[in-house]
């Protein structure tokens, strides 16, 4: 179902090459009149059909028009929807790419449409026969991942996969029992499989999914040796005629979110160690940590949130900024104009083999500024230990800071949208705390108090 669905991306960032001319599409009353139009787009140069970029004008007013392409500096991003053209190599210049636009809609939510291509094909200039090579899925596919595109990003990271792969290797011996959280295709129980466990068992709470992952098993020969089971981990039970017979030598769970643990990787692997795994038996991963720094943000629209009135735009919206402070959102930093204001900070540290906190944790860190500027966020991200010596970092200085879909990427939380002022020798008191799914941070009351009685005194 992959051409069913397209990502969001800046593609002005994304190394790529155009095949064609832009082809403009108008809407001239409703967009479901564009439904089944065929376009005919020639290709003007030799290369090979990966995908579909699309964006959209709108004329606000005569003369004035908004547009989210490429080369616009807005937030918007543009719609990449991929494309299986399953014809072996490169097109020529002297062929036409064919497609067919459809009206889509979100399974649950009908009203919500945007427009997609079907049927794409490939025919020659100088010829009225049948295109040569169609698309190998369209939309008439069964859709289980829901749009959920990520799951491609994830099993196609190649830095992921292979020290989740080290790790096992290094784990996993010829007696083990294997258990892996999360199957979703299947890699990491046919990693732990291929490193020779005994057996291995996969859990995957979406049965379409699961059936899938069964697939993916029998055609890698593998039906034998893994056990794909449709269900939630904490309804899995272990012993005579339950899912698993005995408990397990190992748990492995790619679990981790943009944040450590906002898919409750803690809490699944809590679950799993009180009773699924053997008394001394290895979790993976076994600790991590989240990391931040602060930051001042040099582009604004980077910053949710609404600074002083403009002499273009006169309303006044600072009011909304008080709902800020615990709303965090997505980015790449590469992409950003900002500048830090602090060394990297270890906010937390988990050790997944001790029990979770049920109430999560707090600290208070007092953070050293290192150069001169107004605070404005925090950055998150995170590092997991796998096994000894083998560590996976989400932060500034790796690919998940640069790519859209290095499946993972940075967390940003406003403190103060307009900026609070601080020198280099600075010490800021900053409170994280984590419920055991997000991490959260604010300024201690103590900083805004002092930085109130400095405001007033300059005035």
């Amino acid at each position: 179902g992959i051409n069913a669905e397209y990502m969001g991306m800046h593609i002005g960032t994304v190394e790529h090459t155009l095949l064609t001319d832009i082809y403009s599409l108008p809407v001239e009353t409703t967009v479901n009149d564009l439904n089944d139009k065929v376009l005919e787009l020639p290709l003007i140069k030799k290369g090979r059909v990966d995908a579909i970029v699309s964006w959209y004008e709108v004329e606000l007013w005569p003369g004035i028009t908004l547009s989210t392409a490429a080369d616009v500096d807005c937030v918007f991003k543009q719609k990449v929807q991929p494309v299986d053209l399953n014809c072996g190599g490169e097109l020529d210049a002297n062929q036409i790419i064919q497609l067919t636009v459809r009206i889509a809609c979100w399974n649950l939510d009908f009203g919500a449409k945007w427009v997609a291509f079907d049927e794409v094909r490939i025919k020659s200039v100088d010829s009225s026969s049948s295109p040569k090579a169609e698309m190998a899925v369209s939309f008439g596919a069964e859709d289980a991942l829901q749009g959920r595109l990520w799951h491609f990003d994830m099993m196609s990271d190649v830095e992921r996969n292979e020290m989740y792969y080290a790790a096992l290797k290094a784990t996993v011996k010829p007696e083990h029992v294997v258990l892996d959280i999360g199957a979703g295709s299947g890699l990491l129980a046919m990693m732990a499989a291929r490193c020779g466990a005994k057996h291995v068992y996969t859990i995957e709470s979406n049965e379409k999914i699961a059936a899938k992952a069964r697939n993916v098993v029998a055609a890698n020969g593998l039906s034998e040796k893994i056990t794909v089971i449709s269900a939630m981990s904490y309804d899995v039970g272990v012993g005579e005629g339950k899912p698993i017979p005995d408990l397990v030598d190992v748990v492995v769970t790619e679990t981790m979110g943009a944040d450590l643990l906002s898919e409750l990787m803690y809490t699944i692997l809590e679950d799993a160690r009180k009773r699924l795994l053997k008394p001394g038996g290895v979790m993976i991963p076994h600790s991590g940590s989240v990391l931040g720094q602060i930051i001042e943000m040099e582009s604004v629209w980077h910053l949710p949130g609404f600074e002083k009135p403009t002499e273009n735009f006169e309303a006044d919206l600072r009011e909304l900024n008080t709902l800020l402070p615990h709303m965090w959102n997505a980015v790449h930093v590469e992409k950003m104009k900002y500048k830090p204001l602090s060394d990297v900070l270890t906010m937390h540290t988990f050790n997944f083999y001790e029990p979770l906190s049920p109430n999560g944790v707090s600290v208070e860190l007092p953070v050293k500024v290192t150069a001169d500027g107004k605070v404005n966020a925090v950055l998150f991200w995170w590092e997991a230990i796998l096994a000894d010596g083998i560590r996976l970092e989400t932060g500034p200085e790796t690919r998940c800071a640069r790519i859209d879909h290095a499946h993972w990427s940075q967390m940003m939380q406003v403190l103060d949208i307009d900026g609070a002022p601080v020198s280099k020798g600075d010490e800021i008191p900053l409170i994280i705390f984590n419920d055991n799914h997000l991490s959260i941070a604010e300024l201690h009351p103590r900083f805004r108090t002092r930085r109130t009685a400095n405001t007033q005194t300059d005035a």
